[in-house]
């Protein structure tokens, strides 16, 4: 971590496979500015709830590069990220994903959105779809 607002990813190797759960890997890490994920491989993943959960002064997220044919939750992923501006999860393959609850409750993004009452997967995509952030396939 540099300066503790920043993260990267080095490894001697050319990437950096995660674990299979990523659940709550940056929560309350208030602090934290940015987050570079270019040497990370998450294509083991099946669990991301809360990966970011109160990263209160994350900007902008570059999310890319994730591999997320194997993750099965992804619920709250995004929850409370109040400063987030940018959000790419371009490559987002959620065909796998069981729970999307609450995933972006707080978020700045979408001030007005709440999805508390959200519990199904396909409700909630639906919402999300609508605005063009996620697509199933």
């Amino acid at each position: 971590m540099k300066n503790g607002r920043e993260v990267e990813f080095h490894t001697p190797a050319e990437r950096l496979l995660a674990n299979t759960s990523c659940e709550g890997m940056f929560r309350d890490k208030t602090s934290l500015t940015s987050i570079d994920f270019t040497n990370l491989d998450t294509s083991a993943v099946n669990d991301m709830k809360g990966m970011f959960t109160h990263c209160y002064y994350l900007t902008e997220l570059d999310l890319g590069s994730f591999d997320t044919s194997s993750v099965t939750r992804m619920e709250e992923m995004f929850a409370y990220c109040r400063s987030l501006k940018s959000l790419n999860v371009s490559s987002f393959d959620t065909r796998k994903v069981e729970t999307m609850s609450s995933m972006f409750y707080g978020c700045s993004l979408f001030p007005n959105e709440s999805n508390t009452e959200s519990n199904t997967k396909e409700s909630y995509m639906l919402n999300e779809r609508q605005k063009g952030i996620l697509k199933k396939e």
